[in-house]
């Protein structure tokens, strides 16, 4: 079957199925192809979008085992926090306080890391204070 839009002498735009290019021919000629809106039998092709078919989704490179790409996780995420921990100061449960004075300039600017309370890093969200949460694995996790 091709399907075809279809636009009679009014510009009304409808489509229409055919068993071929021949087989519209004659029905439009036989004037037995009617607009649904009008009711007008002079009707003809309209210009159409080519019907392309959508590419093939490639496949993923990644067939590495889903513990295997666990195991890269957890050797970055190891990675990210010896360089954090080696290029910071743990001011622990202090961070919070540290972080904004640092902000307000009343504390040496430095790079600190430390824990905070959900509560305690939305303050400092809304007070624009400039914080990363950083996902912390143990040494050891696997």
């Amino acid at each position: 079957m091709i399907k075809y839009d279809l636009k009679c002498k009014y510009d009304h735009v409808f489509e229409g199925w055919f068993p071929s290019s021949s087989e519209f021919e004659q029905q439009a000629n036989d004037s037995l192809i009617s607009c649904p809106i009008c009711g007008d039998t002079d009707v003809d092709r309209a210009l159409m979008a080519p019907a392309i078919k959508k590419a093939r989704k490639k496949k993923s490179n990644n067939n590495k085992p889903v513990k295997v790409r666990e195991a890269e996780l957890y050797t970055k995420l190891r990675t990210l926090r010896n360089q954090i921990e080696k290029n910071s100061e743990d001011v622990g449960d202090r961070f919070a306080e540290e972080a904004r004075s640092i902000y307000l300039g009343t504390s040496e600017e430095r790079a600190i890391r430390g824990v905070t309370s959900d509560e305690e890093a939305e303050d400092l969200e809304e007070d624009g204070i400039p914080f990363v949460k950083v996902p912390w694995v143990d040494k050891t996790d696997n």
